[in-house]
Order: C-alpha cells, then sequence, then structure tokens
C-alpha cells in the first residue's frame, strides 16, 4: 500500500509522544495494515557493568534527569555484551551516545568511574505498542483529527460504536483498530438506525464491523450478572450509575413494581438487597432472561416475572398482589411502595393507568394506616433547555395530563407547592446536544389513586382475602465476607465516619494521578526554553510515586478515575485512596479506609476493586 507521509507529524493533535516515538503516517491505509507500524528510534544506553550496581546507576540517573521518560517504555532493557547479557538504562533523547557534549555531570562520573559505558541502543517499536489515539491520528485525513472517535459503549465483550456520518467511510479501521486496543472486546458493531425504530422492544438495526459476529454476552453490574443476546434486548451500560442511584433509594422488605424490567438492571439487584420487586417486560425474550438472572443471581425468594402489556399490568399487579398468598421471606407488604417506568421515549404515555388504581382501598394507606401511596419513578427524554427549569416544566405538564392532576416543579421537596408530592426530577444524562433523559419522581396523589369514575369502576380492586404474614425469615444466609472488627476508639473515631474539616469536599488525587500531573507540569517546564533547577522535596515526591503510583499509562488512569467516579456514594477522598491502594479484597479495603464501612456493601466494593485489577494488569 503507498504510504503518505504528514505535512507536519509533529503537530499531531492527540498525542503526548516525543515526535520520533510517534507512528509512521499513513493516510491512504483503507485496510488495517499492521506490520506498517514498524519503527526504529535511535537512542543513547547506559550500559551497567556490574548486576549489583544497577539499583543506584538507576537512582542516581533518574536523580539527574538523564533516563528516557517515554509512556509505555521501560528504561530499563537487557543489552548483548561480548555474548553476555547486561541490562542498560535508556537515556532521554537529547542525549548522543558519540557527543559528549551532550552529556551530564552525572552520565560523566559514571563513565569515568567505571560503573556503565554509554553506546547505541535501537529501540524497536510495532503496532503493538501504539494506543488507539496514536494509531488512529497516522490514518485519518488531518481534518478529521480534531474530535477523534473514540467513545463507545461496551456490553459484555461487545463495542457498540457510534460514529458521526464524516467517520463512515472509515469504519472498519477504527473499529478494528478499537478491537484491537482493547483485549476485552471481541465484536464490534455500529447502530444503523435509532433506538426502537422498527421494534417496540428498543432493539435496533445494526451491521458487524470487526471481530467475531457473537452477540450473546454476559455482563456484570451491581454484583449481579446478565446472561442475553444484545441483540433482541435492550441493554445500556451508561445507565448503572443510574440503576445504582435508583436502587438505593429502596429499603430492604419494600414492594417494588418494575413496569419497563427489560432484563432486570432496576430488579435483580434490588433482589440482592432483598427488596421485593414484581418485574415486568413486553419483550417474551427480555422475559426470559429476566428469569435465568433470577435463578443465576440467587434472587427467586424476591423478584417475580411478569411478561405483559406496561398499562395492564400497572392495574393488574396492584389488585392480584392484594390476592396473592405472601412469601414467607420477611412480611412482604399487600401494596407496592415504588413503581419503576423505565421507557423514556414514551413511559409517561403509561401514566393514564394509574388514576383510580387504589379505588375505595383509602383505608390501606395514610392516615388509617402508617402506608404512604407509592413513589412513581417515571424515565422520559425532554429538550435540553438553557435553563433546566423549562425542562421540568415540560415533564411536569405532561405527567399533569396523563394522571389529570396538576404537578409543578414548585411541588420538589423544599420548594413552596405542595409538599405531600416530594417530586424529584433528576438529570440522568445528555442523550444528544438536544436531548436530555431524566427521571420524575412524585409521590402518586391521593385524588389520582382513590379516583371514582364510570370509566374506572369495572378496574376497582376488589377486597383482599385474609391473608396470614410470614412471622420469620426463612433464607439461609451466607456467612458475612469480612471478620467483625472492633469499634475504633477516641481520636481514631473520625476514621470511620469521614471529617476532613475544611478539606472535605477539596479535590484529591491518586498517586498515579499525582504523577501523572507532575510530570506533565516538569516537561512544559523543561520545554519551555528557560533553564530549570528541580526542587529536591519535588525530585524526591517523584521518586516515591515511581514506586508506589499503581498505574503509569494515561489511557488506564483515566480509565480508572471514569470507574472510581461513577461511585457517586463515596467521597472524593475514598476514591482517590481506592485508586492509590488497590486493595484486593474488601476486607482490606475497609480496614485501611474505615470510612468505606457503612456506604458500600462488601459485594458492590469488592466488584469494584476486582474492575481496578484489571486495569492493573492491563497495565503491567
Amino acid at each position: 500500500m503507498e504510504s503518505t507521509t504528514a505535512p507536519n507529524a509533529s503537530k499531531t493533535p492527540n498525542s503526548d509522544l516525543p515526535t520520533m516515538f510517534r507512528p509512521p503516517v499513513n493516510r491512504a491505509m483503507r485496510v488495517l495494515d499492521r506490520s506498517f507500524f514498524k519503527k526504529t528510534v535511535p537512542l543513547s544506553a547506559a550500559t551497567v557493568f556490574k548486576s549489583s550496581d544497577i539499583s543506584k546507576v538507576r537512582g542516581q540517573l533518574q536523580k539527574s534527569r538523564d533516563l528516557l521518560a517515554v509512556p509505555r517504555i521501560s528504561s530499563v532493557q537487557d543489552v548483548k555484551v561480548k555474548d553476555e547479557v547486561k541490562k542498560c538504562l535508556l537515556l532521554k533523547e537529547g542525549i548522543k551516545y558519540d557527543d559528549a557534549t551532550t552529556w551530564s555531570p552525572t552520565i560523566n562520573e559514571l563513565v569515568e568511574n567505571g560503573a556503565v559505558g554509554i553506546g547505541r541502543y535501537d529501540f524497536e517499536l510495532d503496532y503493538d505498542y501504539w494506543p488507539y489515539a496514536d494509531i488512529m491520528n497516522a490514518i485519518l485525513p488531518e481534518d478529521m483529527l480534531e474530535e477523534l472517535p473514540q467513545g463507545f459503549t461496551q456490553v459484555g465483550h461487545v463495542s457498540h460504536l457510534n460514529l458521526r456520518e464524516q467517520y463512515t467511510p472509515y469504519k472498519y479501521l477504527i473499529a478494528q483498530v478499537l478491537k484491537d486496543k482493547n483485549p476485552t472486546i471481541r465484536t464490534v458493531i455500529r447502530k444503523t438506525e435509532d433506538v426502537g425504530a422498527h421494534s417496540e422492544f428498543r432493539t435496533f438495526p445494526f451491521e458487524f464491523l470487526a471481530g467475531d459476529e457473537d452477540m450473546n454476552v454476559i455482563q456484570h453490574e451491581q454484583g449481579c450478572e446478565f446472561r442475553f443476546d444484545y441483540s433482541r434486548v435492550y441493554w445500556n451500560s451508561r445507565l448503572e450509575t443510574e440503576h445504582r442511584r435508583l436502587v438505593n433509594k429502596f429499603r430492604p422488605g419494600e414492594m417494588v413494581c418494575d413496569v419497563m424490567a427489560g432484563v432486570g438492571p432496576f430488579a435483580v439487584p434490588a433482589g440482592k438487597k432483598k427488596i421485593f420487586v414484581w418485574a415486568n417486560d413486553l419483550n417474551p425474550h427480555g422475559y426470559e432472561v429476566m428469569q435465568d438472572a433470577i435463578r443465576r443471581n440467587k434472587v427467586n425468594q424476591f423478584v417475580t416475572p411478569f411478561n405483559k402489556d406496561g398499562r395492564a399490568f400497572i392495574r393488574w399487579s396492584a389488585n392480584e398482589l392484594l390476592q396473592t398468598e405472601p412469601v414467607t421471606v420477611y412480611h412482604r407488604p399487600t401494596v407496592f411502595g415504588h413503581y419503576v417506568m423505565n421507557l423514556p421515549a414514551n413511559a409517561l404515555e403509561f401514566l393514564d393507568a394509574f388514576p383510580g388504581v387504589y379505588a375505595g382501598k383509602e383505608s390501606l394507606f395514610v392516615p388509617h394506616t402508617s402506608t404512604p401511596l407509592p413513589m412513581v419513578h417515571v424515565y422520559c427524554f425532554s429538550g435540553h433547555s438553557e435553563d433546566e427549569v423549562d425542562d421540568h416544566k415540560d415533564i411536569c405538564q405532561r405527567i399533569s395530563e396523563r394522571i389529570g392532576y396538576t404537578i409543578t416543579p414548585e411541588d420538589r421537596v423544599g420548594g413552596s407547592g405542595n409538599a405531600e408530592l416530594e417530586l424529584a426530577i433528576h438529570n440522568v444524562r445528555l442523550v444528544s446536544p438536544n436531548k436530555q433523559m431524566f427521571c420524575a419522581s412524585f409521590r402518586l396523589p391521593k385524588e389520582v389513586a382513590f379516583r371514582q369514575s364510570s370509566k374506572r369502576k369495572a378496574h376497582c380492586i376488589s377486597a383482599p382475602r385474609d391473608i396470614t404474614y410470614g412471622t420469620k425469615m426463612s433464607v439461609q444466609l451466607p456467612p458475612p465476607t469480612h471478620r467483625k472488627r472492633a469499634l475504633p476508639q477516641g481520636e481514631l473515631e473520625a476514621a470511620s465516619t469521614l471529617r476532613l474539616g475544611a478539606d472535605q469536599n477539596t479535590h484529591t488525587l491518586s498517586l498515579s494521578e499525582a504523577r501523572l500531573v507532575i510530570n506533565k507540569v516538569l516537561e512544559n517546564k523543561r520545554r519551555g526554553g528557560k533553564k530549570y533547577e528541580e526542587p529536591e522535596n519535588l525530585t524526591k515526591t517523584l521518586d516515591y510515586l515511581e514506586v508506589f503510583a499503581r498505574f503509569k499509562d494515561e489511557e488506564n488512569i483515566k480509565a480508572v478515575e471514569r470507574l472510581l467516579n461513577s461511585h457517586t456514594e463515596l467521597e472524593m477522598f475514598e476514591r482517590s485512596q481506592l485508586g492509590s491502594l488497590c486493595c484486593d479484597n474488601a476486607e482490606e479495603a475497609k480496614s485501611l479506609i474505615p470510612s468505606l464501612q457503612h456506604k458500600i456493601s462488601d459485594g458492590d466494593l469488592q466488584e469494584l476493586l476486582d474492575e481496578l485489577t484489571k486495569l492493573r494488569n492491563f497495565t503491567e
């Protein structure tokens, strides 16, 4: 294939590599040729004559800033000297083995003392060395490099890639490189039309771009495992934080009605927390997958699946729950405490099933009992307005029209309106520049729940049968995952409840992030043209960080940051500590960071630590 060279490769965006370490450029490439990406970089190296001197010499050269500092390249390499393999230390680019004027006083001293010999070292780079961004910068046209396509959603081993129109001629190249550079990806697909464009089950047409044509995935979320054919059900990995947020609102022993449950990303984790869920989905395959997930995650005593129309399920389930014999795990309620409606495209339309849903059953709720009317959590889309209040007004108006009762943004918690509604509108995510996803939560108004009308009489709930409640939990619980520890005393009590005073909300960094930031600052200062003497305390700090920073690659550091920041239940200090310590298990983490004790379960914490371990192993 004909090779082309970039007119100004040194200004190629999205690369922090020195020019001589960047990949060769071929903007005419249309089929990936990995063999093209080979490069020999001429360097200088200090060969250490005595193996016992390696650590000492490395420390001296590191302190004098003579060592090569390039991402993903170890400064310690093997070199053959008279049929004997010795260790050498790669020197930074400006040092010439055949020009002593480029040597620092430290190098001169080491040579004079006979500790090292300076010679040429040809470092070989190939396709495996460069990350995705650097390869794409060498392939795509220069006018496409400002917004390099890097974002994708991963479901199991499948990467779901969204590409702007201008990148579609390069879709196979992009997909192949993306797959190569992400070891957990085996399949890359591209959505060809919008979700739900041809299916009420929220599936989407797609094309295979790279890898195996296998859509049967295994997905883990909140300590639960789901197995499904991604082409036949709806799943969005970007909603994991939202799934976690809502499940955390439910309390053990509560009764939840999940009207559009999908494969169970709300229902199954809720069941793990001993929350009762009746979970419904219209998609027959989604229903089968949910049944499997319930069995696989051993929540069958808490989660019951259904395969019905959502609107009919709202009214049918309320009546059926009153008529159903209780289970013996906990005291299962006879009415729902929450309704979840996760169908943002049209869930609001299903709200017209709620008027009269508990007509004639006022005696079951406050003030006749301590049981409040259920909370409704309905997902929807709205425009991405400059003032979010406008979006909230739009959502409230659409809710009001469907339930026949006026709800306004002032009814929010702490607002000036109807406090009984407990309204909260949560911004879930920006779907596109003009489309925002929200979750509107409100308590079902009594005027709606108990509404009597001739239209609704046929649907009124019959009186419940005499129900005998179970009195004792019958599930055999597994042993705790960590040993009981004595509570900290005295001054140590502050550790179990994080109290950092004025620094409570200060932005904190992990050791890996600190190393990256300091190196970037120093790199900029060294390139500034002025002589810069680095303070000794900074040098010692960097030496420490070189040893103890768990992640050295910038892409991995960013991946760790994204993973940790998804756990919004944790303080920033706790997240940075987890990123620095990289504990093996939940017990160790909670021992070293006592404030985690009541913020995150052992299961969720172990899942987080396992993900960190994967990223760390990939780096190493």
